[in-house]
């Protein structure tokens, strides 16, 4: 389809707005059109009908480098709200771009947009191919796509309290802030573009973040000098109130507004959010409902040492026994970002992402510099579903508490990088060293950390809280993140 003119664009939203866009005190949804209300599945409350406005003055009005943040907590309609206007505009022709921080999280976006969508660093970066003299492979480089920047059209970004604006560095992989990159691409020679960003700043923020910066006005207009309109959804749908998920969510989300030493809080237990007193019982109704359904069970932990201990249970409940290596069939989580190389499907493996193992190939499983490595076949979960690679892949992981790599066995592998390298050169021989630079680093992923949970939406979730880490306030933002993993069922762990 082609892009719309200059004119279409500028107009879009003439049939639908009234003349008007004051704050509603009242429902005045009758004044759209019943061409836009019916991309709506619910009647809109006067909350939402304001918020709807005053985006649709956003994208409707000239601007200049400006944002719309879209805030609000489990519950209150954010996502309906966005995605039934995403399915407006589409319906009349217009270009949206739809992505999110993680595969998982672009993939749940999609679906309840009815919409492609992608990870922003798909979206955003390319990689680049950079070989020694002797056609080695050494390293990948990433820049923004600046022939793909700009392209006029409405962006929005989903889950974006996870979105970083620090610098961030992976293994041979520098990047700079996240953010600003994305401001750049949107605005690109189109200042006129619009940024929705969409999240909910109760959850988690982005490591080495204290906040979630996508998500606060006064970051924009005081570090990057970017208008940005604001709107928090706090009022909870009638649906919403009658989960106890939700509810529950609710009552952890408001002790983070409260000065206090310590954490109480007791859940209102019902079908949906159910009690299981001891560890072992949980591992065996987590077995059994994760051989049904697989990629809707998730058993969550606050700990990576505890992460471990879980799965070597669940491992053992499966098996019979603790597997030495893992096998075909288990689920394993990445825990890097893992960049591929270049070409039309080049993008990011993120880190949390899920992957089934397939097979090992033969003879691949070997040791090099004091670790164990193997070449492995896997089924990913990506934004476009699964996908099948084979890649070579850091085993000793698996069983540690380390959340990655040490530092020192990095140091390690980047100065026998640097050797193998030039031996390669001197030899004339094919240059190892980046199978092992660029290598997956996996644990196993039946249980997770809440951190690695973020973005995803499982049907049935297994919660182990454990003791507070942290401040009070920082491990509320980890419970009520991981409790909104759950759309269907939650059991609470005791831990004995």
């Amino acid at each position: 389809m082609d892009p719309a003119s200059e004119e279409e664009f500028n107009a879009f939203f003439s049939a639908v707005l009234p003349e008007s866009v004051t704050r509603a005190e009242e429902p005045k949804s009758n004044q759209f059109s019943t061409d836009f209300l019916k991309n709506f599945p619910f009647t809109l409350h006067a909350e939402q009908d304001d918020a709807l406005r005053q985006m649709i003055d956003y994208l409707n009005r000239p601007t200049d480098r400006e944002v719309f943040i879209l805030k609000g907590a489990a519950g209150t309609g954010k996502t309906s709200l966005v995605c039934g206007l995403i399915k407006f505009i589409n319906s009349k022709g217009n270009p949206t771009f739809l992505a999110a921080p993680t595969g998982r999280a672009a993939r749940v976006f999609s679906n309840k947009a009815n919409a492609d969508a992608c990870t922003i660093h798909h979206l955003i970066y390319r990689p680049l191919d950079e070989f020694n003299e002797s056609g080695d492979l050494t390293k990948i480089r990433f820049e923004l796509k600046m022939e793909e920047a700009g392209r006029k059209g409405f962006y929005f970004m989903d889950e974006a309290s996870m979105i970083s604006d620090s610098p961030t560095t992976e293994g041979l992989f520098q990047f700079e802030s996240l953010l600003d990159d994305l401001i750049k691409f949107v605005f690109f020679q189109q200042p006129g573009n619009k940024l929705v960003l969409m999240g909910d700043d109760a959850q988690l923020p982005p490591v080495s973040e204290s906040f979630s910066p996508a998500l606060r006005a006064s970051h924009f207009t005081e570090r990057k000098k970017i208008t940005a309109s604001n709107y928090e959804l706090v009022t909870v749908q009638r649906q919403a109130r009658q989960s106890s998920i939700l509810s529950n969510a609710h009552e952890i989300k408001k002790l983070q507004s409260l000065e206090h030493e310590s954490l109480f809080f007791e859940p209102d237990f019902d079908e949906e959010v159910a009690e299981i007193p001891n560890l072992k019982d949980a591992v065996n109704a987590f077995v059994e409902a994760y051989l049904h359904q697989p990629d809707e069970t998730i058993f969550l932990t606050y700990s990576n040492a505890m992460a471990l201990k879980v799965n070597q249970m669940i491992r053992q409940r499966i098996w019979g026994e603790i597997p030495e290596i893992p096998l075909p069939g288990e689920k394993l989580l990445v825990v890097r970002n893992h960049y591929k190389s270049s070409g039309p499907e080049a993008e990011m493996i993120a880190n949390g992402e899920q992957c089934q193992l397939l097979k090992i190939k033969d003879l691949s499983i070997h040791e090099h510099l004091g670790l164990e490595w193997a070449d492995l076949e896997l089924e990913i979960d990506t934004y476009r579903g699964k996908e099948f690679y084979q890649y070579r892949s850091l085993l000793s992981l698996l069983n540690r508490r380390e959340p990655r790599m040490l530092e020192e066995e990095y140091k390690l592998l980047l100065m026998w990088s640097r050797r193998e390298q030039k031996l390669a050169e001197k030899q004339g021989r094919k240059d190892r060293s980046f199978l092992y630079l660029n290598a997956l680093q996996l644990k196993y992923g039946y249980c997770i950390t809440g951190h690695k949970a973020q973005g995803g939406e499982w049907k049935t979730v297994f919660l182990l809280p454990e003791k507070p880490y942290g401040s009070i306030q920082s491990y509320t933002k980890w419970l009520y993140t991981t409790f909104t993993r759950a759309s269907q069922k939650i059991y609470l762990v005791g831990n004995k």
